[in-house]
């Protein structure tokens, strides 16, 4: 019976459409299996995003042939579009005519071989024991991965630890039932893996595929090159969070010069200078000085010679610049829009931690939003002929419902909205 069942089985799959692509991977993919054999990309990450994507093309042509557009940011709207989408393309999704979800009908499998252990260590955890014999746990990253943190009776209990997996060949397998969704994917797939990564820390670089034998060149892209060999992943992800740290954030690199910490090198963010070109106030200085959050604080260090760092920037409007507004009008929050965090330390300030609720209303709901992954994607590839990285710089757009959202940042029981 058992046997029967695999002859039909087979006999279905024969007449079934089968696609084989083989992967390039480029940069380390962070993942929790990572001492599995096999362990690589997830057909269960991969799957739901190559069916946004697909979808994305294909409404692109409805729109032409019918002048309409589906938005897709309410419930509505979701099912308006799929209405629509059974209607034009009734085979495509799984369930037919019948389908509850834009989920796209066909089967996909990875198989990874030939794995390379050589960047194994880049990502480690380990335990160190001092003079005292007192036993600490000792990290080993590369930048733009913050990972891994736990306690001790964490690890001697084997807690999960997310490293490196890297394969020298990697193949994926579909399976359709349609010829013409076939033809779209592989019409496709080679512009998806160049536009998307995948795993942890997926928008600083990590987990970089592309099809292997296509050109990697995306059309009209911002991108920096680097001449580092094909291992130099250290140095790769250094100059990747540099650059996304001159975006956000700015750089502040210190040194001590006879006893005294001062700036090395002091550059305020591209993002504060688009805030200054509004004539609107940085979410920094708001943060710090609204409902005195941190202004005793400010003002002593300010006032304090040996602390240095303030003392000693050339530049005063990176200190001191404000603009005063009404008290009804709000202050904006511009870093949070390349990427949410909720909680951040701000260790020049008493170590003292804050946390921000973002919410916005739909209707007579309120939403809150956990997470905003930035919308800048850094898609490293390796060009072997001219044995150096392309790193391109992908932007996808901010959703329009994050934009118009409440912002609340505390600290212990202070609240300000901004």
């Amino acid at each position: 019976m058992l046997q029967n069942i695999r002859i039909f089985r087979n006999l279905i799959l024969d007449y079934m459409y089968k696609l084989t692509f083989t992967l390039k991977q480029h940069t380390p993919l962070i993942h929790f299996q990572h001492d599995q054999d096999g362990a690589t990309l997830r057909a269960s990450e991969v799957k739901p995003k190559l069916d946004r994507f697909i979808i994305g093309i294909l409404q692109k042509e409805m729109e032409r042939e019918s002048h309409r557009q589906f938005p897709r940011n309410t419930p509505e709207e979701e099912k308006s579009f799929l209405t629509a989408f059974k209607k034009k393309y009734p085979d495509y999704l799984v369930g037919g005519e019948k389908a509850e979800h834009l989920a796209l009908h066909y089967q996909m499998r990875v198989e990874a071989s030939e794995r390379d252990p050589s960047f194994d260590a880049l990502i480690s955890v380990g335990i160190e024991t001092n003079k005292e014999g007192k036993r600490k746990l000792k990290y080993k990253n590369l930048p733009n991965f913050f990972g891994n943190m736990m306690t001790i009776d964490q690890y001697d209990k084997g807690e999960t630890i997310k490293k490196i997996s890297f394969h020298k060949k990697i193949n994926v397998y579909f399976i359709l039932s349609s010829t013409t969704l076939k033809d779209k994917i592989e019409a496709n797939i080679s512009d998806f893996f160049l536009k998307h990564n995948f795993g942890t820390r997926q928008t600083k670089g990590f987990g970089s595929f592309s099809i292997d034998d296509k050109t990697t060149l995306l059309e009209k892209p911002f991108f920096f090159s680097l001449i580092l060999g094909r291992g130099g992943f250290c140095e790769l992800f250094e100059q990747i969070e540099l650059f996304y740290k001159c975006l956000k954030s700015g750089l502040n690199i210190k040194t001590k010069d006879n006893g005294q910490i001062v700036d090395k090198l002091y550059y305020k963010s591209l993002m504060f200078q688009y805030a200054k070109s509004l004539s609107e106030q940085w979410d920094k200085r708001t943060i710090r000085h609204g409902h005195f959050l941190f202004h005793a604080k400010y003002n002593n260090e300010m006032a304090n010679p040996k602390t240095g760092i303030l003392n000693t920037r050339t530049s005063s409007e990176t200190v001191t610049s404000s603009f005063s507004k009404p008290e009804e009008r709000k202050y904006y929050d511009f870093r949070d829009l390349l990427g949410l965090s909720t909680e951040q330390d701000w260790l020049f300030y008493d170590k003292a931690k804050i946390t921000k609720k973002v919410t916005f209303n739909q209707g007579e709901e309120t939403i809150e939003i956990e997470r905003f992954n930035s919308p800048i994607t850094f898609k490293p590839i390796f060009d072997e002929t001219k044995e150096q990285w392309i790193v391109y710089i992908l932007l996808n757009e901010i959703p329009s419902l994050y934009l118009g959202a409440n912002v609340e940042v505390k600290k212990m029981e202070v609240l300000l909205c901004i």
